[in-house]
């Protein structure tokens, strides 16, 4: 057994006594030497891989935060930053964001461990996006695919302080 912090605690009607064998001849023929002897199978809780409920499940998960974005959010440090997370995400898939007439802002091959994405609010060539409302499509390979809609407000960089 791989090491691991697993423990299995096991409750029995019956009271735990050594059976005695003074009658048998042959007492090595007998089950564990007389002790109680149990015997159970985890066959039907085995763990599954993908069933079609979880894949649609997991691919629900998937979101934006904060959605809708308004202006500013806990994940950005300084004025200048934009930042939203695009989150719940599998190891290996691709993200693709449309503005709502179909054309491609931006494209994010993700093949991490990482849960999540952060999406600066720029597009292909590092301009910032307009506010308004935009579609994002992910794409995991071999599972499925789902879309979410997005809004955000932006708000003109503030150069004062600097």
């Amino acid at each position: 057994m791989p090491d691991n912090d697993v423990k299995i605690s096991i409750s029995i009607a019956n009271p735990y006594h050594k059976d005695d064998l003074s009658g048998i001849e042959d007492s090595s023929q007998v089950i564990n030497k007389g002790y109680p002897y149990f015997s159970f199978s985890l066959d039907e809780m085995a763990p599954t891989i993908y069933t079609d409920q979880e894949v649609d499940e997991s691919l629900k998960r998937i979101g934006v935060v904060p959605n809708p974005y308004f202006a500013h959010n806990a994940y950005e440090v300084t004025q200048l930053d934009n930042v939203v997370k695009i989150n719940n995400l599998p190891p290996t898939c691709t993200i693709k964001i449309f503005n709502l007439s179909g054309t491609l802002i931006r494209t994010f091959e993700k093949s991490s461990e990482q849960t999540w994405i952060d999406w600066n609010l720029t597009n292909a060539s590092d301009v910032p996006i307009s506010g308004g409302a935009y579609i994002i499509h992910v794409s995991v390979p071999n599972v499925g695919e789902t879309i979410i809609k997005w809004f955000g407000v932006l708000r003109p960089a503030d150069l004062s302080n600097f």
